[in-house]
């Protein structure tokens, strides 16, 4: 639960053939769940560290500020 009282989900998203993070604010772990139209963060350009795609978000709410760690994966599907 975030310092608004408000539960809030980090996830990995499909969109075409990218994964991007997304997230989505609910009152309770069962929602109903408010998805925000835009991703956090979007794959990098060709040749990137997260050229195929940002996995995997894992976040800690501390002091009413968010920390986020991710992988990201190339299109040869190494994980960095």
């Amino acid at each position: 639960m975030g310092p608004d009282g408000a539960w809030h989900l980090y996830f990995t998203g499909l969109r075409d053939d990218a994964r991007p993070l997304g997230t989505a604010v609910g009152p309770s772990p069962l929602g109903p769940w408010t998805v925000r139209p835009d991703p956090l963060f979007e794959p990098g350009p060709e040749g990137s560290w997260d050229a195929a795609g940002d996995l995997a978000p894992c976040v800690l709410i501390e002091g009413g500020r968010a920390r986020m760690w991710f992988l990201g994966a190339t299109p040869e599907e190494r994980i960095a």
